[in-house]
């Protein structure tokens, strides 16, 4: 379906409404999004029962997060029976995981449809601007923060899992649009999470074709130190036609079609 700049303001619209829900959030990625994360990734069989999770030391890189967080997001997952600890051997799975799909809450207005095409537009147009923000806006620790996740997968990547790989992707999208200090890219790009996971995974399913996207990341943090928010545009600009690229052929996934709710509201 066809949709004009008007319906994409009007979810940018509905979206911002959130932000006053969000005052006390962290800038850096928090226990219960590590959490939901996961949960998220088993839903969607990317990390699957009895299998081994990646090591808290290495969830914490590409979370870019401190293990603290990594073992309090561990503790909610085994007292939700959804992964289980083995001494000597790491973090697992369980056989039969107590997850559920969460049910978005239906709000007023009209819900469109958006194939995977039409979806990459709308999510490319903010995270590419919230590239140029964050290199204008971040603080050195973030842009540290930052920096470090991308050098360590980079160091290993020929060596690392897919499940390496998905942690890092979804993780550097949704850090760049938090460091851009944009309430509303941020939710936007929290919003699509569960949609734009669909694509991740497509990308990261082969190191070789990933490296490509992940030199360009080394390239999109240079530019950051130098807070040069122009390149960083362009860079991520960059990305998109790589990922774009090795998504475009496969047919299924880009006829895939997503619903999004949109409506107009003032803020409560």
């Amino acid at each position: 379906m066809y949709y004009n700049g008007f319906q994409v303001a009007v979810v940018a619209v509905n979206l911002l409404r959130k932000k006053n829900r969000m005052g006390n959030d962290k800038e850096k990625l928090g226990t219960h999004d590590i959490v939901a994360m996961i949960i998220s990734g088993i839903n969607k069989g990317r990390f699957i029962p009895g299998h081994r999770l990646p090591s808290q030391r290495d969830m914490a890189k590409l979370f870019g997060v401190s293990r603290t967080v990594i073992r309090e997001a561990v503790k909610i997952l085994e007292g939700r029976q959804i992964v289980k600890s083995k001494q000597g051997s790491g973090i697992y799975v369980c056989d039969i995981p107590n997850v559920s799909q969460v049910q978005p809450v239906s709000t007023p207005g009209y819900t469109i449809e958006l194939t995977v095409k039409d979806l990459l537009e709308v999510a490319w147009m903010f995270w590419d601007e919230s590239i140029r923000l964050m290199a204008r806006n971040s603080t050195q620790e973030e842009i540290n923060i930052l920096a470090e996740m991308t050098q360590s997968l980079h160091k290993r990547l020929s060596k690392s899992t897919v499940q390496e790989r998905y942690i890092y992707e979804t993780t550097f999208g949704r850090i760049t649009t938090r460091y851009s200090h944009n309430p509303l890219m941020h939710r936007l790009m929290d919003d699509l999470f569960e949609a734009t996971s669909e694509i991740d995974y497509k990308v990261v399913s082969r190191h070789s074709d990933y490296r490509e996207i992940v030199e360009i990341d080394l390239k999109i943090i240079d530019a950051m130190q130098e807070r040069n928010g122009e390149r960083a545009y362009h860079l991520a600009c960059e990305r998109d036609r790589v990922i774009s690229h090795i998504i475009s052929q496969d047919e299924k996934l880009m006829s895939s079609t997503f619903r999004i709710n949109l409506s107009i509201s003032t803020c409560d």
